[in-house]
């Protein structure tokens, strides 16, 4: 199927990625003020043009071709799709696909109690058209999750593995990703009973790890190393939100520049969202908070996550088990930060 690569204002939402970049904008003005020269020299001379300019002339026309043009395979979609298991999956495929293993597999289904669903289906829809859903296998409502968070992997990339179209495909990594979340997310936000009995075991590791970093300089008593995690923020770079009209119509109102700058950050000079998360030696991810504006600090995020409380509350007459983080977070409580001034090597 051939597509003309149009601008994007003029692209279907779904082919958009396939639209002119600005770049290429602008090399085709170029390429076609060079074409009308040469069109406009070829009608004002009765010879023909020399052969390294026809050389040229056809290149050029060539190039205009190829940047308009794109060629899309068009995929084959079963309409009446068979729900893809995980006997179906081949074990040598599996992990660089799905970054689990085959045996993982079942063992994660049955962890996200998806094996409760009575007919061992997911109807994905809208309420307000019952009948028109898409019937998923909660096995392959699964497998499409997993392919889809292994990154890099395209919904356009996954028709002809599942023999969906783009839009269910999107419609059931939706609905996977909601349910995770209302059904999971407690346990990585204020979940500190859960992890309080592990802090020692998670000190010892840290404390061997530092040994064994440091070639044994650094070299703490065992029982008396107290960090058991680690604390730092991430953000994730957006586009200018608020760019477009208010409201629908000609000559509309367009969103307040404040709701720009409300997401700006003026360091590192673009539009984002930011999040906060305490990570263990066993690779996962203790505590979760965000998102929030990138214009808030690491330390705003610190004080509106209520981390530092919490933390207090859960060794309350115990050791004072504490995380470890950068510089810019304060050391206060049960937080460590990175020692900073007056200080030489073997303190930090």
């Amino acid at each position: 199927m051939r597509y003309i690569r149009t601008t994007k204002k003029r692209t279907p939402y779904l082919k958009r990625h396939l639209a002119l970049s600005a770049v290429e904008r602008m090399d085709i003005k170029q390429i076609e003020r060079c074409l009308n020269y040469f069109l406009l020299v070829k009608a004002t001379i009765d010879s023909p043009l020399p052969d390294e300019l026809d050389a040229l002339f056809h290149g050029l026309v060539e190039s205009y071709t190829t940047m308009k043009v794109v060629d899309i395979p068009e995929p084959t979609i079963n309409r009446r799709p068979v729900a893809l298991t995980f006997n179906d999956v081949d074990e040598d495929t599996c992990y660089n696909r799905y970054r689990f293993l085959k045996p993982d597999l079942r063992r994660l289904h049955k962890a996200l109690k998806l094996d409760e669903f009575g007919d061992g289906y997911i109807r994905v829809g809208s309420p307000a058209h019952p009948s028109k859903y898409c019937k998923f296998g909660t096995e392959e409502a699964l497998l499409i999750l997993l392919q889809r968070l292994a990154f890099p992997t395209r919904f356009a990339d996954m028709v002809s593995i599942y023999n969906r179209d783009i839009n269910s495909l999107s419609k059931v990594f939706n609905w996977m990703n909601n349910y995770i979340r209302t059904r999971f997310g407690h346990l990585i936000k204020n979940n500190w009973d859960f992890w309080k009995d592990d802090f020692e075991e998670f000190t010892e590791c840290i404390r061997k790890k530092v040994v064994e970093k440091s070639e044994g300089a650094i070299n703490y008593p065992p029982g008396s190393y107290l960090v058991f995690g680690f604390i730092d923020d991430t953000t994730i770079r957006t586009c200018r939100p608020g760019g477009g009209p208010a409201e629908e119509g000609e000559n509309a109102e367009r969103n307040s520049q404040l709701l720009q700058e409300a997401f700006y950050s003026g360091y590192k000079k673009h539009h984002g969202i930011k999040f906060q998360s305490v990570e263990l030696p066993n690779g996962m991810c203790a505590d979760l908070f965000g998102p929030k504006s990138y214009r808030d600090s690491d330390v705003d995020l610190l004080t509106a996550s209520g981390l530092v409380p919490a933390l207090f509350e859960v060794t309350r007459g115990g050791k004072q088990y504490a995380i470890y983080g950068d510089g810019v977070f304060p050391t206060v409580g049960n937080l460590i930060s990175k020692h900073v001034g007056n200080t030489d090597r073997a303190d930090r």
